[in-house]
């Protein structure tokens, strides 16, 4: 049967520890005792758990960016790696220099000498190099100013990296006083591994101060 007085004494038993000093201990055991049974869930969890899902959510695009920023390293670093090794076994015409030193101008009839040489400054070796003239109507041989030169050849054989050949070639001019006679000089060579024939091409140019010879018409209109 319900007992009045029973039901009193635990009324007054729970008010006696609300306002006891102990009574935060004793919330504090009793806390603990229904989270033991299951009854209540601990919110410092609840709030862990989420710190870890942004922790992770951070840590997940931070790993992507440094793994990108290695790919990005390791591809910069292979390509000049690539462009060291393989940039030296290529050639350029603007890395072989042709040098010629002569007159000016010249009469006609006269003896032209050239000075030319060819410098290569490729870091390969040119293999076969020719050397090519092509002179303006008129040349003529210097051994033999009857004999027609338009064409001069010679094989210079191999010039090897940071090496030159020389060579001295005379001609005789003929023109028309104070005209300009233009002389084609160009230089074909090949390099190792290659059936390829690369050239190379300048022109040297030359004015004819005077002729021995002048013919003046008068005719009437």
């Amino acid at each position: 049967m319900f007992n009045p007085d029973e039901q009193k004494s635990k009324i007054d038993n729970i008010k006696e520890s609300l306002y006891s000093r102990n009574a935060d201990n004793i919330f504090v055991k009793r806390r603990h005792s229904l989270h033991e049974k299951g009854n209540i869930d601990d919110t410092n969890s609840g709030w862990n758990s989420e710190d870890d899902k942004v922790k992770s959510g951070f840590n997940i695009p931070y790993s992507k960016i440094l793994l990108g920023a290695f790919i990005f390293f390791a591809l910069a670093t292979s390509f000049a790696l690539y462009r060291f090794f393989t940039g030296s076994n290529t050639v350029s015409g603007d890395n072989i220099d042709i040098l010629i030193s002569g007159p000016i101008s010249i009469s006609s009839g006269d003896e032209l000498t050239l000075d030319i040489e060819v410098k290569n400054k490729n870091n390969i070796n040119l293999k076969v190099v020719d050397l090519r003239i092509e002179y303006p109507d008129g040349t003529k041989k210097a051994e033999d100013v009857l004999i027609d030169l338009k064409r001069y050849s010679e094989v210079l054989g191999d010039i090897n990296s940071g090496q030159s050949e020389k060579r001295i070639i005379k001609s005789v001019l003929f023109g028309e006083e104070n005209s300009q006679q233009s002389i084609k000089i160009s230089v074909e060579y090949r390099v190792s591994g290659s059936n390829a024939i690369f050239s190379k091409t300048t022109d040297f140019n030359i004015s004819i101060s005077s002729t021995p010879v002048n013919i003046s018409v008068n005719n009437p209109t």
